[in-house]
């Protein structure tokens, strides 16, 4: 499932070990959630995605209210041209 982001908010770049801003249009993939344990005083859960090819993670309530399920276009809606036959 994708996700869209629809209100700027900072994640957890896992590889470069930095905060980084994701803006409104950004589309995110490979959304899982996970549960943090032995954290103390961090969040309970947060949830981990891919965004441009990098790895990402985030509490779990900034990522529910500022990203959006993207709604898949419907059959009828994509021109024929673009269609794929099967």
């Amino acid at each position: 499932m994708l996700r869209e982001v629809i209100r700027p908010f900072k994640a957890w770049d896992a590889v470069r070990c930095s905060a980084v801003t994701l803006d409104p249009g950004i589309v995110l993939s490979a959304c899982r959630i996970q549960r943090f344990d032995g954290h103390a005083g961090s969040d309970a859960y947060g949830v981990e995605f891919r965004c441009l090819g990098r790895r990402y993670t985030c509490p779990l309530y900034l990522f529910q209210a500022r990203t959006q399920v993207m709604d898949p276009v419907p059959v009828e809606e994509i021109p024929a041209r673009e269609a794929v036959a099967v």
